[in-house]
């Protein structure tokens, strides 16, 4: 064996033996990142950057998190993951965190018309454009109608009703509030 630094030539005896041990290697350069979306009716999910390790080989992973621990998200929310990276033998075991962020929707799509109408004798509230959010999901509606600040049942007789329209559709969605007058 030579020398490092002196150039001297080290010999071993012949019946000497050596033992060499190669530690396993660390994974680098593979990342495991967050992120955050918008409900929008889509399941996400978050996956580390690479499954080839520094030197070439192969990488296995197994995530946790997730919705029913499955690496994915469909509703909004906040969900903690973790990737398990496995090099196999020559390599050191990598567990990586992440978080994904869906944040609530706003409904969109959805009006509240006002209007001016003839005394007809039946009931001529505005109700608002369309039952659905623009991911096609049902939205809940409750109407407030007032003629001079008082609360009324129906739109009928003559004069101007104010109509605010509350609108839900679940936790996936920031509550919406429309407002409209019907004179009539």
């Amino acid at each position: 064996i030579q020398g490092i630094d002196d150039g001297v030539d080290y010999g071993m005896p012949d019946n000497s033996t050596l033992d060499w041990s190669i530690a396993k290697a660390n994974i680098v350069g593979v990342e495991f990142g967050g992120a955050t979306y918008t409900y929008a009716k889509t399941t996400y999910a978050l996956e580390v950057s690479s499954l080839t390790s520094q030197y070439g080989d192969s990488l296995s992973v197994t995530y946790t998190g997730g919705e029913s621990n499955t690496n994915t998200a469909l509703n909004a929310g906040t969900y903690n993951f973790s990737a398990s990276v496995d090099g196999g033998s020559n390599y050191n075991a990598l567990t990586l965190s992440a978080t994904l962020v869906i944040d609530i929707a706003t409904i969109e799509g959805i009006t509240l018309q006002s209007k001016d109408v003839v005394y007809n004798g039946e009931n001529q509230a505005s109700l608002i454009s369309k039952n659905f959010t623009q991911f096609d999901e049902e939205v809940q509606v409750s109407y407030t109608i007032k003629k001079g600040g008082e609360a009324v049942d129906e739109v009928i007789v003559v004069g101007s009703y104010d109509i605010t329209a509350n609108i839900t559709a679940g936790d996936n969605y920031d509550a919406l509030t429309l407002n409209a007058t019907v004179v009539v």
